[in-house]
């Protein structure tokens, strides 16, 4: 039997993108950018793709610290989150592909989360062309993962405080982390809400 990979995750990645959008109604821009390359792209997924293409990033939360994981990234010399490619023959959905490329970059398996990991943020950015690709677009798709905390052993990765990252000037980074920060009190709320 011959498995469609790419209709499975674009599936996957639309049923995210309807969740999304019932209560984030006021990112409606976004969000027909997104359905539209999801819907009419053969491979939405491809990085050969010039009009862009579908990645996913993990926002890792810290549950006690209220801290964000971020990757220093020295061919763009910025720290972000980590996320990437989605690889249509490894991953099983976008939130696999997060999960998967914080493991990669981090060593943080983030699928060991405290909360139901959901997507938090939308984002589309343009990456600069290299000796491999053109310039082109990356529509990211950020999923929130909620974690215990991690010691971490290597210079290249961080926990940033979610209320540094929200006063960020660059909203590719403030905007995930207002929505993070939203969360994190929905989450406690809810926790306090369920009897022992």
């Amino acid at each position: 039997m011959n498995i469609d990979h790419t209709r499975l995750l674009s599936e996957d990645a639309l049923s995210k993108l309807y969740e999304y959008a019932c209560s984030h109604n006021d990112e409606g821009d976004i969000l027909t950018r997104f359905y539209k390359l999801l819907r009419k792209a053969s491979d939405p997924f491809s990085p050969q793709r010039t009009g862009g293409h579908i990645t996913a990033s993990a926002v890792v939360v810290a549950d006690v610290s209220a801290a964000v994981l971020m990757v220093y990234h020295s061919k763009l010399a910025r720290w972000l989150q980590p996320g990437g490619h989605v690889e249509v023959h490894v991953d099983k959905s976008i939130t696999h592909a997060a999960a998967r490329e914080c493991l990669e970059e981090t060593g943080i398996d983030p699928l060991n989360s405290i909360a139901q990991p959901n997507l938090i943020d939308l984002d589309i950015h343009t990456i600069p062309a290299s000796a491999s690709f053109q310039c082109h677009e990356h529509f990211d798709m950020r999923i929130f993962f909620l974690v215990s905390p991690h010691v971490l052993s290597r210079d290249d990765v961080r926990w940033m405080p979610i209320d540094e990252l929200a006063a960020a000037p660059d909203e590719s980074l403030s905007g995930f982390a207002r929505k993070g920060k939203r969360l994190l009190t929905s989450v406690a709320t809810h926790s306090r809400e369920i009897p022992n």
